[in-house]
């Protein structure tokens, strides 16, 4: 009986560590589901894609001091396979981030010019 009472606290502990993940687990197959009878808002993205007026979808980033990853984030935004996407980059800094990412300018891709002191909130 102490033995019980010694480990009281971790038997309860663990019992609701349980009871979480039980309710949760029910709760992630529900959540992405519509209710009987009500159809689904968003269509599928497969759907979108094929669509010839499909939304366009815009990216606001912020970029200071990040020559080292920048080409990386830009190749895969261009690898994305959704049709109708832009992005505006604000890029600047101490380092050839501005500089590096205006060689990718097209299009799709607006680079403006952050300066020393404007902030990351300003800049977007």
């Amino acid at each position: 009986m102490q033995f019980l009472n010694s480990y009281s606290g971790y038997f309860l502990l663990i019992g609701l560590i349980i009871l979480g993940l039980r309710f949760y687990c029910r709760w992630s197959k529900t959540i992405h589901q519509p209710a009987p009878g009500e159809k689904e808002l968003t269509p599928p993205l497969a759907e979108l894609k094929q669509r010839p007026t499909a939304p366009l979808v815009s990216l606001l980033v912020a970029a200071w001091n990040e020559e080292a990853g920048i080409e990386g984030f830009l190749k895969s935004f261009q690898g994305l396979d959704y049709p109708h996407k832009e992005l505006i980059l604000i890029a600047g800094g101490s380092d050839n981030t501005f500089a590096r990412a205006t060689r990718w300018t097209s299009p799709r891709i607006t680079v403006l010019e952050q300066h020393q002191g404007e902030g990351k909130y300003r800049s977007l």
